[in-house]
């Protein structure tokens, strides 16, 4: 019977040192993961910032001081799992650390209109949550606009047509019949070749609670496929 208690005993510390190995082994990959993008993402910043005119540089540095908070921010509310486990500790943490980073620095290689096609039509993000996605079509500008917003990761989504005015376009939906009010507004300004700005106008029905579309979104790269509206 002790012989039996002994070796249940062996068997649950080979356990709990496996469990520990490979919690070990993972929470080395995903710093790794991080370190790489990091590295990546000071690479893209120093490319920009190099061919950056004083004014536009002082308000890149600015932006990116502003980006690292939000990226800490964010990589904190969503590793935390409750445990009391300090986070730099959890896989998760360097995990979203390592994704929020690798897409900043696809945002940065975009920041300048270089490295992008030109016209409208393309991807765009904000490095905020937001995706944006633009083609010209026959009838006018089709959009598709996405966000997760915040410590919460409040989510909004919307898409439509807009008519193209010169520099700007401009969506309007529908009234609902079943829920009256006015009709949401959406403003694209495009900016540079490169740059679109978004503003909105009660656009609350088609986001959550502290979610919003409005920004500038900076083009990263071609649209990988037609936007099919309804």
């Amino acid at each position: 019977m002790r012989f039996t208690s002994f070796c249940v005993a062996l068997i649950a510390i080979f356990a709990v040192n496996a469990t520990a190995a490979e919690g070990g082994s993972n929470l080395a990959k995903a710093r790794k993961q991080f370190e790489i993008a990091d590295a990546e993402l000071n690479k893209a910043y120093k490319a920009v910032s190099g061919g950056l005119e004083k004014e536009k540089l002082t308000e890149l540095r600015e932006a990116q001081r502003n980006w690292l908070h939000y990226r800490d921010e964010i990589a904190e509310a969503q590793s935390n799992s409750g445990k009391e486990i300090a986070l730099k500790r959890q896989p998760g943490y360097w995990e979203v650390m390592a994704g929020l980073t690798e897409e900043r620095t696809e945002f940065l290689n975009g920041y300048s209109g270089k490295n992008v096609p030109t016209g409208i039509t393309g991807e765009y993000h904000d490095s905020y949550g937001g995706v944006l996605l633009l083609e010209e079509q026959k009838n006018g500008v089709a959009f598709s606009v996405e966000v997760v917003r915040g410590r919460a990761s409040n989510e909004g989504s919307l898409e439509g047509l807009a008519i193209r005015k010169g520099e700007q376009a401009f969506f309007k939906d529908k009234p609902d019949l079943n829920n009256p009010g006015e009709s949401c507004e959406i403003t694209f300004t495009f900016i540079e070749g490169h740059i679109v700005g978004v503003e909105e106008k009660n656009a609350e029905k088609y986001q959550g609670h502290n979610a919003h579309f409005s920004g500038r979104y900076y083009k990263t790269g071609k649209l990988k496929e037609s936007i099919k509206l309804e």
